[in-house]
């Protein structure tokens, strides 16, 4: 019976070639499968600390003599990878000196791990008064708490996927003019610093912000909160 050390001089010096052949479709497909479990696509982000575990094992025919081979135990420890988006607001009109109807904002935990995370309001134009107050919101109904959060702001610690929903009300000062638009940014930042992929900046990153503009108006203003309403047992958002 021929040993594999026999076989791959024999394969190396042009002679039987079935053996090798079988090898590299043998292979061929264990690297298709585990680019298949790598594709985004076709799975989730595994947990922070989650042990994903690959051995090959290899088949082959040799003058009709059956070999195998299986390589070791290759075993990675999924590393902590921070996350975060933060919805849009649709812009708002607001008389000057009063305020502006809260801007709604859904904040989103898209790591791989438990992590809360900073609200962080900049780039106040000369007419939005700094700073501005936010409250918890309802994520279903938009409505936001009586108790405003207190500086600096931050969301609690979010399991993966989840989300913390906040209203954002900001004054404008009487000097605004109507016409010309007033903003601020709002950024969601990460906070784990643990995290394979934290960089202390400055910028501080992952992040992920979005632009509340605010249009001076001399009309009348009609602030819409979002609701759902049950009719028959089925929620409709009118």
């Amino acid at each position: 019976m021929p040993n594999k050390s026999n076989f791959f001089n024999r394969t190396q010096m042009g002679g039987n070639g079935r053996g090798i052949a079988r090898i590299s479709g043998y292979l061929a497909g264990a690297a298709l499968g585990v680019a298949a479990l790598a594709s985004p696509a076709l799975a989730a982000m595994p947990p922070a600390g989650f042990a994903i575990g690959n051995k090959a094992h290899v088949s082959f025919e040799v003058d009709g003599t059956q070999l195998s081979a299986e390589s070791n135990l290759v075993q990675t420890i999924v590393n902590t990878v921070s996350g975060v988006t933060i919805s849009d607001a649709a812009p708002v009109d607001a008389i000057p000196g009063t305020l502006a109807p809260g801007f709604f904002h859904v904040i989103t935990n898209k790591g791989n791990g438990p992590e809360a995370f900073d609200i962080v309001v900049s780039q106040y134009t000369a007419n939005v008064v700094n700073p501005v107050t936010i409250y918890q919101a309802d994520c279903a109904t938009g409505l936001p708490s009586t108790t405003a959060l207190v500086a600096p702001f931050k969301t609690p610690e979010l399991l993966p996927d989840k989300s913390f929903c906040i209203s954002v009300v900001a004054g404008l000062m009487s000097s605004a003019v109507v016409g010309t638009p007033e903003s601020f940014q709002i950024s969601a930042v990460a906070t784990n610093t643990n995290a394979s992929n934290y960089n202390a900046g400055p910028p501080i990153t992952p992040r992920d912000g979005t632009t509340d503009v605010i249009n001076p108006t001399n009309g009348p203003v009609l602030s819409l909160v979002k609701s759902y309403v049950a009719i028959n047992g089925v929620d409709v958002v009118p």
